[in-house]
């Protein structure tokens, strides 16, 4: 909340400056962006239990935890002026990171009741993709030819698919008293969520019709993944292109 509320003040600060400026020179706009998105939290996927063999009555039992981390976003946008300073627009984002899994499991004992083998392994290449599709109101004011500076909000769309872990494989000989990590069998299950976003974007024309511009946007969703609830989006800063016509 504290971060939605620094970029409304911040967007609103810009806007203000820019109040006795002269009218849009353009009705609407095109935006391309690349930027760095510090998103998604720790994430840890409940308990799941699994049978085998030589367990005997019990079940073994692994959990699985994704640390946080940012990545990469590619952005495309737009909006149109609809009433004076008024415009709607949207846009489509894409995230994506990789970072490491960590699984810890515990394995019933053949020969001995409630004393389980506890293994645990770290796997890397464990990738998250964020697909989300923004629609926004905006209000936009200009300083001359030259500068422009919107703020913006509304919902936005997310779907959300993360490699998980499924299952685990591993090794134990004679007498049992220890076991190996083999692998961590993985999915990727794919959700969808509902959230909004919120911020603001200045762009620098150096011609009539092209110029280049930055974003700060606070985008947030929730997400039922696999029984987890992950929270997609996060803070964005992006720069890029921008075309007006």
């Amino acid at each position: 909340m504290k971060r939605i509320r620094r970029i409304a003040g911040l967007a609103a600060l810009l806007i203000a400056t820019t109040s006795t400026a002269t009218a849009q020179t353009g009705r609407g706009f095109v935006s391309v962006n690349g930027g760095a998105l510090n998103g998604s939290q720790q994430v840890r996927q409940p308990t799941q239990n699994f049978d085998h063999a030589l367990f005997g009555p019990e079940r073994g039992s692994f959990e699985s935890t994704y640390p946080a981390g940012g990545g990469t976003v590619f952005d495309i946008g737009g909006g149109v002026r609809v009433w004076r300073q008024l415009a709607v627009g949207g846009g489509v984002s894409r995230f994506r990171r990789q970072n490491d899994l960590h699984v810890t499991a515990q394995l019933p004992h053949p020969f001995h009741f409630r004393q389980p083998r506890t293994i645990a392994t770290t796997e890397s290449g464990v990738a998250r993709d964020e697909t989300a599709v923004h629609l926004q109101v905006m209000w936009a004011s200009t300083a001359g030819r030259s500068v422009e500076v919107a703020l913006f909000g509304g919902p936005s769309f997310f779907t959300v698919a993360q490699d998980v872990a499924t299952g685990v494989t591993f090794s134990q000989t004679y007498p049992y008293d220890s076991a190996t990590f083999d692998g961590v069998l993985r999915g990727k299950p794919s959700e969808a969520g509902i959230g909004f976003n919120a911020g603001a974007d200045v762009g620098y024309y150096f011609s009539r019709h092209v110029g280049a511009g930055g974003t700060i946007r606070f985008t947030r969703a929730t997400v039922d993944l696999g029984g987890s609830a992950l929270e997609a989006g996060g803070l964005l800063a992006s720069a890029g292109l921008r075309v007006r016509f």
